[in-house]
């Protein structure tokens, strides 16, 4: 299993509930945990809902629960032996990208 969070960073002040850090990044004290069966599940399921929370200062939490490799390859360009071999690793990979880590 994996997973990836979203943090606000450090040097935060605190005022009226809401924690702002010298970037601009908010917390609002709240979290939200999305679990999904294989990395890219993420993608396609609720990417929008965890941006948005994400964007107004909600720590997300994004679980995967396998590493995707007996999954299937929906993107021709992609099946291909050497991703085949390496799926979960792809996978985790891709996982680590678009969660900015």
């Amino acid at each position: 299993m994996s997973a990836v969070t979203t943090e606000p960073a450090g040097n935060a002040s605190r005022s009226e509930g809401v924690t702002t850090d010298s970037s601009g990044h908010r917390d609002t004290g709240l979290r939200l945990m999305a679990v999904h069966a294989h990395p890219d599940d993420e993608s396609s399921k609720g990417a929008a809902t965890m941006a948005r929370y994400a964007c107004e200062g909600v720590e997300v939490l994004v679980c995967t629960l396998t590493g995707g490799e007996r999954g299937d390859i929906l993107n021709k360009a992609m099946e291909r032996p050497e991703v085949r071999a390496s799926l979960a690793a792809v996978r985790s990979a891709l996982l680590l990208r678009v969660a900015g880590g």
